[in-house]
């Protein structure tokens, strides 16, 4: 079988064939695998890779599937440009902490913010402006300043 692989045709592919499982074991080493023109893999149903490490280098990266979970203990994510669409994206976070060098928002639609309390603090000036503005409270509502200005 060996001298068929080898002295065969060079434009017919060397294939080899095994009826049932197939285990490769390297006692010492490591397995190193090698192919000019990229390497195709056909796992069937399942793919299983077990590693204390993965570590993957590519210029272009493409994942599609139709359901992703991940998991773990930290996610840290470094980018120069990140751009995320999705059509419903839900969060849920026990603290959220975001800094931000600037910072731009556009609601085209509604917005809701509910909290418990809001604290809010601005080093120079706040604007607030629209076409009705409500400022309701059941206590009290107070303005503090040197100068207020009304209408």
């Amino acid at each position: 079988y060996i001298l068929t692989v080898l002295e065969r045709d060079s434009t017919t592919p060397a294939r080899l064939s095994v009826d049932g499982d197939l285990h490769l074991q390297l006692s010492t080493g490591a397995l190193q695998v090698q192919a000019r023109d990229g390497i195709n893999l056909d796992a069937g149903a399942a793919l299983a890779v077990h590693s204390a490490s993965v570590l993957l280098h590519s210029t272009h990266a493409c994942l599609t599937t139709k359901t992703l979970q991940v998991s773990g203990e930290r996610a840290d994510s470094y980018w120069l440009q990140r751009h995320d669409t999705a059509l419903h994206a839900h969060q849920y976070v026990q603290v959220h902490t975001a800094e931000f060098g600037d910072s731009r928002r556009r609601v085209e639609g509604h917005e809701d913010l509910y909290a418990g309390s809001v604290s809010q603090q601005v080093k120079n000036d706040w604007q607030l402006r629209g076409e009705t503005l409500d400022l309701l409270a059941d206590i009290t509502v107070a303005l503090d300043g040197q100068r207020i200005n009304l209408g």
